[in-house]
């Protein structure tokens, strides 16, 4: 699956990357509700179906990325999830490239593409989040 992230609308005047990487992303059903977790930094999508719950996370994952590029520091993940978390065996690795956008009303917001390499070929879509 690949997802690209863009929060705010605006024209893009410059776009760098500021982080590549791998994050990992496990999936479980929980009375009825889909639980996608984003462990590096403990971020969890909820949904009714387990694209939903990807969907909400994605959009949490770019709003934490906006912030913290917005504190101007170098990107690190503070608070990964708890060890029995990264045991769950539905996990998924994504490969993400953040880049920062920066726009003409000098403003500046990211861009989050993910890459799931070992989902199968017909989740494999470009999706926009934010857009």
């Amino acid at each position: 699956m690949v997802a690209s992230a863009g929060n705010k609308k605006g024209r893009t005047t410059k776009s760098t990357v500021v982080w590549d990487g791998v994050v990992h992303i496990t999936h479980r059903t929980k009375q009825g509700l889909h639980y996608c977790r984003l462990l590096e930094c403990d971020l969890v999508g909820v949904g009714k179906t387990q694209d939903d719950a990807f969907r909400e996370l994605r959009e949490i994952f770019s709003d934490y990325l906006d912030e913290y590029m917005a504190s101007g520091r170098k990107l690190r993940f503070h608070n990964p999830s708890d060890a029995q978390e990264w045991e769950i065996k539905d996990q998924h690795e994504f490969i993400v490239r953040v880049s920062s956008k920066e726009r003409a009303e000098d403003s500046s917001t990211c861009a989050v593409d993910m890459y799931d390499f070992r989902r199968s070929l017909h989740h494999a879509n470009l999706v926009a989040v934010g857009s």
